[in-house]
């Protein structure tokens, strides 16, 4: 993913950048709940219209009693963090949400979390359903819809690929260049499948569309035996046939199919 943002001209710089792993031939800081979470608000805190925000989480994933009730299914999504402990030390759904629900209208983030258990990991309020036409988003749920046209609407534009369902399990491959990516001898060589799907779809076509990219990243892990079914959701009703773009503000559907 690093060289993958490095070609598409993102700073690397750490006053633009900051990483997280737990690999030691990595001299970063450990993705520790408390280090994932400060690197979350350190990358929203200050943002202002026109900036554009990227978020990438590979790793482990995991379900848990959802505890506020507003998940359907009565279950949490969460990331796992290197100090975890039996399900403690987990960074939950509300967590993550409520960290991006400051970002001012205007920015763009766009977030790629590759884990179990991640459809819906930001509590987005749209997502694309499979088996509609290409440019349908819906609402998730209506309670989430109707919670969200208050003042605790989401003002950024927010988009998420997840690397499966939230009840799916999602796998990782220890060399990425089964997927036509190119060899890296260096350190970082694993990684979760759906972001090597994500990067190989987009560089094969570098002009893909949102609905395009989704569904070439579910074929290519189909191609390859993968069970897991990469989900996209986002803060708002966007149009599925405009292009891909890390750093384009998202053209907006103002209206949905019936």
């Amino acid at each position: 993913m690093l060289n993958f943002l490095k070609m598409r001209q993102w700073p690397s710089d750490p006053k633009y950048m900051r990483i997280l792993v737990d690999d030691p031939d990595w001299k970063h800081d450990l993705p520790t709940q408390q280090n994932i979470i400060e690197g979350l608000k350190w990358l929203c805190v200050g943002a202002k219209k026109g900036d554009s925000l990227f978020f990438h989480y590979s790793g482990h994933g995991v379900q848990v009693a959802d505890t506020d009730g507003d998940e359907e299914d009565r279950k949490d999504e969460a990331l796992v963090p290197c100090d975890h402990d039996n399900k403690k030390n987990l960074i939950r759904d509300d967590q993550l949400h409520a960290i991006i629900s400051d970002l001012p209208e205007g920015v763009r983030l766009t977030c790629l979390v590759d884990c179990c258990h991640s459809g819906t990991v930001l509590d987005l309020s749209y997502q694309f359903m499979a088996g509609r036409t290409t440019d349908t988003m819906e609402s998730k749920d209506t309670p989430r819809l109707l919670r969200q046209i208050g003042e605790n609407t989401l003002k950024a534009d927010i988009l998420l690929f997840s690397g499966c369902l939230d009840e799916q399990t999602a796998s990782d491959v220890k060399d990425r260049s089964s997927f036509n990516l190119p060899v890296w001898t260096g350190p970082g060589q694993a990684g979760g499948v759906c972001t090597s799907a994500l990067v190989s779809a987009v560089s094969a076509n570098p002009q893909v569309t949102y609905a395009q990219l989704l569904e070439d990243m579910r074929q290519i892990l189909q191609r390859k035996h993968f069970k897991q079914i990469p989900q996209m959701t986002c803060s708002r009703p966007i149009l599925l046939s405009s292009p891909f773009s890390l750093e384009d503000r998202l053209i907006h559907q103002h209206s949905l199919p019936s």
